[in-house]
């Protein structure tokens, strides 16, 4: 996506979800990845609607807020971008120079997007090459975003001091996370990143982006299944599903929210059907890393692996960042922040 030239020392993620606003600093040492601060806020109804910016002076009322909660006056970054709109997708081209594959790659992306190409920011990146039986095919990781859509966030992040150095993905900053993981050179990981409304799958293979797919499923229908079961306002189920355990009607509670789990199994279990059959043929999935404000409900990590028989486990996006006391609740709210991470470490990155 829209990028600068990058390789900073001190780098800000900025993750706008429909349901919160998550800003992290982290800065490179001589020593390793040091969080200087974070903003955590909730996103004012109205304001975006499944990616898009539907309320533009209410966004950036709540954006503000937020980097003033994380004592962020200016600074340089990267922003996450997903929704309706978004695109990202594998595609295999022949062997051709720079100037044609930008050309073939908006020709192809006009077959995915609903507005028309010269009104799309998009942009590729090389995962290697395979091997067909008539020569070698590129295979590409393409992104496509609206053009109004990108400008508005610059033009709302630039009058609040923070100048964009790139625009990416949810997939790519959720890769960034497995740099300090315990993963082998060799196999095939799942991270599943569950977000209000949306979940992110992404799948690995020996260490390189191989699939990706957005389910529009999220810990809001866990609250939504429990709001109409018991007649009970958002507010009111929200605040049931933080406490489900310490209930008194636990299983009633767990019987409502069961065949929302089921849903995800089933999503979950079509993504890696998909991938076998349609990109690779693998035989063993090593393990599911879940992430995500939506993946803490009591249960649901236990409940996946029975249901898509993988080992699943949680992801944690601090594990190889160093950050003082004066910080410590990140840590009750670590598993909302993993896509921030992932972004403000692209800073990190050179071009």
């Amino acid at each position: 996506m829209k990028k600068k030239k990058t390789n900073l020392k001190d780098s800000i993620g900025i993750d706008i979800g429909e349901n919160s606003i998550k800003i992290v600093r982290l800065k490179s040492t001589g020593h390793g990845i040091n969080l200087q601060n974070y903003g955590f806020f909730p996103t004012p109804q109205g304001a975006i609607e499944r990616g898009s910016i539907v309320n533009a002076p209410l966004l950036e009322e709540a954006l503000s807020e937020c980097l003033q909660d994380a004592k962020i006056r200016k600074g340089r970054g990267v922003l996450g971008i997903s929704g309706k709109d978004v695109v990202v997708r594998i595609a295999e081209f022949p062997i051709m120079t720079q100037a044609e594959l930008k050309e073939a790659v908006g020709w192809d992306l006009t077959q995915y997007i609903s507005y028309s190409l010269d009104e799309a920011v998009y942009d590729y990146y090389v995962l290697g090459t395979k091997d067909e039986n008539t020569g070698e095919r590129l295979k590409l990781l393409v992104a496509a975003a609206p053009l109004e859509l990108v400008n508005s966030y610059i033009r709302i992040l630039s009058s609040l001091g923070i100048t964009l150095i790139a625009i990416d993905i949810k997939p790519s900053a959720l890769i960034r996370l497995f740099s300090h993981e315990d993963i082998q050179s060799k196999g095939v990981y799942v991270v599943m990143d569950v977000g209000s409304a949306t979940t992110s799958i992404v799948i690995l293979k020996d260490g390189d982006f191989a699939f990706s797919r957005d389910v529009l499923l999220g810990g809001r229908d866990f609250t939504s299944a429990i709001s109409r079961d018991f007649s009970i306002s958002l507010e009111e189920a929200e605040h049931l599903k933080k406490g489900i355990d310490s209930h008194p009607e636990k299983e009633k509670l767990y019987s409502s929210i069961t065949s929302v789990m089921d849903e995800f199994v089933l999503e979950v279990t079509r993504s890696l059907n998909y991938f076998r059959e349609n990109i690779e043929n693998v035989q063993v999935f090593n393990k599911l890393l879940l992430t995500g404000g939506g993946s803490k409900l009591s249960g649901f990590s236990n409940y996946l692996e029975s249901g898509i028989g993988i080992k699943v486990e949680e992801l944690d996006p601090l594990s190889d960042i160093q950050y003082g006391t004066e910080i410590e609740g990140i840590r009750e709210l670590k598993d909302f922040f993993g896509v921030a991470i992932g972004l403000a470490k692209r800073g990190f990155e050179g071009d």
